[in-house]
């Protein structure tokens, strides 16, 4: 089964494809994960099975406030020294993940004498 994320502040999952009253079954939140069973006729609603507060839940929700989850696999192509250079399957971008410095220099407060500054006066011990 394909699943998608609720994109909305929150959608209302009904017993039929129709807004009333009387067939709200619940409410999902924002980011909750649904599983599409079928498409109703007018291709304005998902039939979709999901688990909400510990309950099964099957109803009907809006598709267009969806967004599909898409999964696929992230190889290394490379290291260089430690750092993993990965692709994604199909895709022609390539990523890696490292620190971060910051250096406040320019700021007014970067350095002090008695290195209270923003900035870190690293000592070097011989």
């Amino acid at each position: 089964m394909q699943q998608y994320k609720v994109t909305s502040d929150t959608l209302n999952i009904r017993s039929a494809p129709i807004v009333n009253d009387t067939n709200l079954i619940g409410v999902l939140p924002k980011s909750h994960i649904v599983s599409k069973i079928v498409n109703s006729n007018d291709d304005k609603w998902f039939k979709v099975t999901t688990i909400l507060e510990g309950e099964i839940l099957e109803g009907f929700v809006s598709q267009k406030l969806l967004s599909k989850i898409t999964i696929f696999s992230i190889n290394t192509l490379i290291e260089i020294g430690r750092i993993a250079i990965k692709q994604a399957d199909g895709e022609s971008a390539i990523f890696y993940e490292s620190g971060m410095s910051i250096n406040a220099d320019g700021a007014p407060n970067a350095y002090h004498p008695a290195d209270t500054g923003i900035d870190f006066f690293a000592k070097k011990i011989i």
